[in-house]
């Protein structure tokens, strides 16, 4: 790939560059519609998401919140191998279980606690780069990444990610099965609104494009399989083939399990 049009997308707002590998001529594209990106979540109007102290974290003013001593594992227990780069043993989590970590009605610091890992922002070497004219631009591993590697995090809220997001509104549908990302719920106390983060569903190579299951809010596909968690109308939606289908979006990931369309609720 040659030398990136943009040097990072973030703003130097994530602890790492990702940079932009396109032509000129797609980066003007792009800023005519993307206009802000943030690594914290937000509202539509661009305000902060406010914490709250109404729930109770734990109270170690030392330490690093990775034995029983903390409250928060004790309760929630502890999955991650390494803090740096934050990689979760992905097996040992329990299925459709949010991943609880400390938060901001602790009494920990962030630089201490190892139970935050999510919170630090982006520290794998990341690229945006055009896919297909069906599936615009995506975001790529510029070097192999561990089964369970903290990706991202991803905001399942109002905001429009045409104009607003983090990193995470570069990443594509993908179909199962070999979906690179999963989606695990995270939990942290003092936090307003609910979070989700992508991790390696497996060892991915370099070059390789991420993606994940839209249709796998919490990881149900992945860890019980394909068919897990699926409505009865997506089943019969995702199923079929045929042209046409009012709120139907064709789906060009190239997955050996591809349907034809991305996953779709009649109901929304």
């Amino acid at each position: 790939m040659s030398s990136p049009t943009l040097a990072d997308l973030c703003a130097s707002l994530e602890p790492v560059p990702i940079p932009l590998e396109a032509p000129p001529e797609v980066l003007a594209e792009l800023k005519q519609t993307f206009h802000t990106y943030t690594p914290t979540l937000v509202f539509p109007s661009g305000e902060p998401v406010p914490s709250t102290s109404a729930a109770e974290g734990c109270s170690c003013a030392e330490g690093d919140c990775t034995g029983s001593e903390c409250s928060c594992v004790s309760t929630h227990g502890y999955f991650w191998l390494s803090p740096t780069p934050p990689t979760l043993a992905l097996p040992a989590l329990p299925p459709s279980w949010p991943l609880f970590s400390c938060g901001p009605s602790c009494s920990c610091s962030l630089s201490s606690c190892k139970n935050r890992p999510t919170q630090h922002g982006i520290s794998l070497p990341l690229a945006v780069r055009p896919t297909s004219p069906h599936k615009g631009f995506g975001l790529f591993a510029r070097a192999p990444i561990r089964q369970g590697t903290f990706v991202c995090e991803v905001w399942r809220t109002n905001i429009d990610p045409t104009h607003i997001g983090n990193i995470g509104r570069f990443i594509n549908h993908h179909h199962p099965p070999s979906t690179p990302l999963v989606l695990i719920p995270l939990r942290t106390p003092g936090a307003l609104v609910p979070r989700a983060a992508l991790f390696a569903a497996r060892n991915i190579e370099e070059g390789e494009e991420l993606g994940y299951d839209y249709g796998d809010a919490g990881g149900e596909r992945w860890f019980f399989g394909a068919g897990a968690g699926k409505r009865e109308e997506e089943e019969k939606v995702e199923g079929e083939k045929d042209e046409g289908g009012e709120g139907r979006t064709p789906c060009a990931c190239g997955s050996s399990g591809c349907t034809g369309w991305l996953p779709y609720d009649p109901d929304l």
